[in-house]
């Protein structure tokens, strides 16, 4: 299993009865920004205080990139603090580990900051 995080930019349509912009289509619609790791470093970010898996299938799809930057933020703080702590996380598998994990979530952080008002999907 792993993670996709994508922010997007829904596409809007013209309700023909009442004439007010709608979001319609999917997440992939517009996408801003998209990225995919394996759900192995899960526990690492969830003890970091990231709760990604929460935003999971986000149903009313109305959370944006902005609400992500402060958790990702902490959780990135919280495991650079700390490197022993979170290497000792490290999948016994292989798939996945504190010095790949650490990138990806800085790149979602930068998306995020680049792209405020996007909207965020994550799917696990």
């Amino acid at each position: 299993m792993s993670y996709d995080v994508g922010l997007y930019c829904p596409t809007t349509h013209a309700c023909p009865n009442c004439g007010h912009e709608h979001a319609t289509g999917a997440p992939k619609d517009d996408q801003l920004f998209w990225t995919n790791y394996t759900s192995n470093c899960g526990p690492m970010w969830r003890e970091a205080g990231l709760q990604l898996h929460e935003w999971a299938y986000d149903k009313d799809g109305v959370r944006t990139a902005e609400t992500l930057i402060e958790p990702l933020r902490t959780a990135i703080r919280a495991m650079e603090a700390d490197p022993a702590k979170y290497e000792a996380m490290d999948p016994d598998n292989g798939w996945g580990s504190y010095k790949t994990v650490l990138p990806w979530l800085r790149g979602i952080l930068r998306a995020c900051e680049e792209h405020p008002d996007a909207r965020v999907y994550v799917s696990n």
